[in-house]
């Protein structure tokens, strides 16, 4: 008896004391305050985070428009019929699905809610405006070539074993970076995710691997390479997306996450918030290799440097299935049919899906706030074979 009520009361007291340390911590770490009081990362978080704003522009262009969405009557999903796809896809926690060919939307349809001037967060798709971005740098002359080291324009990263370390590394998932995904609090990724002060937080990583020798994607080499392009251009990365893509294109109110109103620092690996349509015509930039009603706004060098592999260039991340081959190329997922590029797609959490068909002049979004039961790739790739 006597040792029952000795076991209640040291786990009371230990309990007492994990709940005391939590509160203290709760008081005296930002980060950790921020994790509690938020939660698990969602698809409406930029609601509760700081941002810059990305004002709407002028657009002199506009997608043609069908009568009516596609008719998908007879469309089957992994061999299952698919009776009434509106139903399928919101059922599917989709929030907004648009499919452009020959720059003709020949659907478009929103759920949960939202509708065409809803605003939505686009997860690592963020990266793929990164990459973009880095390629305008290069093409004007304010970064030099992706082989620069990144101590170049980041001289804090200097003598901390990173001195090796280069844009191509970022760019292709090879940057070696000691990296932790759970979500547990001051992991990896919750820092990352939470941080009040990124490029603080950039100074104290490490390398797991030799850059170049292993691939793995983790959240910090988007944000290297966020700091890289701040330092570079010598401007905000939300001016410098508005000077460069926002306002070429035509689009209409964004937003952009950042760490704090202190330090006001871009999320480039997850933050960037947009409009579906907005997003599609970005994806119309790359079909249409950089160029924009007549003007080329990033060169067609890069686009094909992001989603072509040359003869004898080594890939890290490279499948062969028969005729097919899958690859990962700064920061794009690529197939290609006897060693021709069919598609192309950017990928972000919650199964978001720009997804750019060369061959058949076709654009497919999907933006959703969970997988549901479906396995987007595939469903996807079964939509553009039934609407070609």
């Amino acid at each position: 008896m006597k040792f029952k009520n000795y076991i209640k009361k040291t786990m009371k007291i230990v309990g007492l004391t994990i709940l005391g340390l939590l509160i203290l911590l709760f008081l005296i770490s930002p980060l950790f305050r921020r994790y509690v009081l938020m939660g698990m990362a969602d698809v409406y978080d930029f609601n509760k985070l700081p941002t810059t704003k990305l004002e709407r522009c002028e657009s002199n262009f506009s997608f043609n428009r069908t009568s009516e969405n596609y008719n998908f009557e007879g469309f089957t999903y992994e061999g299952t019929s698919v009776d009434q796809f509106d139903e399928f896809l919101e059922q599917n926690n989709t929030n907004a699905f648009i499919i452009v060919k020959n720059d003709t939307i020949i659907y478009e349809n929103y759920f949960n809610g939202h509708h065409k001037e809803s605003i939505c967060k686009i997860f690592s798709i963020t990266k793929n405006v990164l990459t973009t971005l880095i390629g305008i740098a290069i093409d004007k002359g304010q970064i030099e070539s992706v082989h620069d080291p990144l101590i170049k324009y980041i001289p804090e990263l200097r003598n901390k074993g990173l001195d090796k370390l280069t844009i191509y590394n970022c760019l292709n998932g090879t940057a070696g970076i000691k990296y932790n995904k759970n979500y547990l609090p001051f992991s990896d990724e919750a820092k990352m995710y939470y941080s009040l002060n990124i490029r603080e937080l950039l100074q104290n990583i490490e390398l797991e691997y030799e850059p170049g020798k292993l691939w793995r994607t983790e959240n910090y080499s988007p944000q290297l390479l966020g700091w890289v392009l701040e330092r570079a251009t010598g401007t905000s990365i939300t001016n410098y997306l508005h000077d460069n893509l926002w306002q070429p294109l035509g689009l209409n109110s964004g937003k952009f996450v950042i760490d704090s109103e202190k330090n006001r620092f871009e999320k480039t690996e997850s933050g960037l918030v947009i409009r579906p349509i907005d997003l599609v015509k970005f994806g119309r930039l790359w079909l249409n290799n950089g160029s924009w009603e007549g003007k080329q706004i990033v060169s067609e060098d890069w686009i094909k440097a992001s989603t072509h592999v040359k003869k004898n260039e080594k890939i890290q991340i490279y499948w062969e299935s028969e005729n097919m081959n899958e690859y990962y190329k700064q920061m794009w997922w690529c197939f290609s049919t006897d060693n021709n590029l069919t598609k192309y797609s950017a990928n972000g959490h919650f199964y978001q899906r720009l997804v750019i068909v060369p061959d058949k002049n076709i654009i497919v979004l999907r933006l959703g706030s969970a997988k549901g039961d479906v396995i987007w790739g595939r469903c996807i790739q079964q939509v553009i074979e039934f609407v070609d």
